[in-house]
């Protein structure tokens, strides 16, 4: 290999952070850990932030969109959790934003019909006396209250 053909550093790094990228959607703040845990530069990444974009390895509307779609889909958390967990990551509140009005209201609120019938059933108690450990689990599963009141009274109305 010639000395034109040798890799820089920056090269490396760069390579790392591209494979890094081309198994998942990444967002800029996991960027940054890994950038901290190979010993990469703030300076070198932001310069490879573009390089990424332009590369399409990064694109944090992406991100977005595919956590909160996966979250639901595979986790079903609800929209509440959701929005923490991309808070947590630093994501824009717009990308946020958008990310979860691309949640089908039709899809959402089946699945949390088909969580409750399923977890009450887990309890094996009467649904009324269930009332109270199912508000906790769809609360720390990040679903609205209201939403989850509603559901439940059409679910197992009072006789």
């Amino acid at each position: 290999m010639t000395k034109k053909e040798q890799k820089t550093s920056f090269d490396i790094d760069l390579d790392k952070m591209r494979h890094y990228c081309g198994y998942q959607e990444r967002c800029f703040f996991d960027l940054r850990e890994k950038a901290k845990r190979i010993g990469l530069s703030f300076n070198d990444l932001e310069r490879m932030i573009p390089i990424l974009e332009q590369e399409e390895f990064y694109n944090e509307a992406r991100f977005a969109i595919h956590f909160a779609g996966g979250k639901f889909r595979l986790k079903k958390w609800g929209k509440y959790k959701i929005r923490q967990q991309l808070r947590s990551k630093m994501v824009p509140k717009p990308l946020i934003e958008k990310a979860i009005a691309l949640i089908p209201d039709e899809d959402y609120v089946e699945t949390l019909r088909q969580l409750i019938i399923q977890k009450n059933k887990e309890y094996g108690n009467t649904p009324h006396k269930n009332y109270a450990k199912l508000a906790r689990f769809f609360a720390q599963k990040g679903y609205e209250a209201s939403l989850f009141q509603q559901e439940f009274n059409q679910l197992f109305p009072r006789l």
